[in-house]
């Protein structure tokens, strides 16, 4: 008995071969507010840092305001610095 080193496979792809033509327009990603990407556990892990034992439920708002102004004002004062 001879042993055949061609083995025959499923193919595994869907296509014919070939690329997909790109379409003529991309569509744009829908922006969100970015600030709800700071989790209640990130505020937790920075207050836990800070020395804050307990945390109002009520504040995660709050905290999530006042990163977004200092956010804002460290941004501005880099972009004075580098305009210079």
């Amino acid at each position: 008995m001879a042993k055949s080193s061609a083995v025959a496979r499923p193919s595994s792809g869907t296509g014919s071969g070939k690329a997909m033509p790109m379409p003529v327009s991309r569509r744009r990603k829908i922006l969100r507010d970015n600030i709800q990407g700071v989790t209640k556990p990130d505020i937790r892990r920075l207050a836990r840092r800070g020395g804050v034992k307990r945390i109002s439920g009520m504040i995660y708002s709050d905290i999530r305001c006042v990163i977004k102004d200092r956010l804002k004002l460290i941004l501005k004062r880099v972009c004075v610095i580098v305009g210079e």
